[in-house]
């Protein structure tokens, strides 16, 4: 009987020490979590910096559609936001050739082609999406093509 006993209060000691994480647990999880953010805050930056282009695509490409009816209607393209009724939800007008957005600035502009007034136009979105760069990120629609 004294054996049990003995045996089931060494049991209970080993139970009561283990309550806790060692010192190499915690040390390993941290590494562990280390790692994963090493990899996961790359392609989140990488992730945003997309989202944020499609952004561009997008009114970039509104630009375009509300160009090309302007155009229908008036055999020329429009010489500024107002005119070819563009807007940004949230966006901030700055004169009537540029708009900021909430990560881009869109500016309009139209060009004379042989004598023709507002034959051509340009809309170009720009950004400084990673201050770490010293590169600016610009999108632009050229003759209604977009070119990154």
């Amino acid at each position: 009987m004294g054996v049990m006993r003995k045996r089931a209060n060494v049991i209970l000691d080993n139970r009561r020490r283990r309550n806790g994480f060692t010192l190499v647990e915690l040390v390993i999880v941290v590494a562990i979590v280390g790692i994963l953010a090493a990899v996961a805050v790359p392609n989140f930056k990488s992730f945003m910096l997309k989202t944020r282009r499609g952004e561009a695509y997008t009114q970039l490409s509104e630009i375009y559609r509300k160009q090309m009816a302007f155009y229908l209607e008036n055999k020329r393209y429009g010489n500024d936001f107002t005119e070819i009724r563009f807007q940004i939800g949230g966006g901030t007008v700055i004169d009537a050739n540029t708009i900021q957005g909430d990560y881009y600035t869109f500016t309009l502009e139209t060009f004379d082609v042989g004598g023709v007034p507002s034959a051509d136009y340009q809309a170009v979105a720009t950004a400084d999406l990673d201050p770490n760069d010293a590169l600016l990120d610009v999108i632009m629609i050229d003759g209604g093509l977009i070119n990154p």
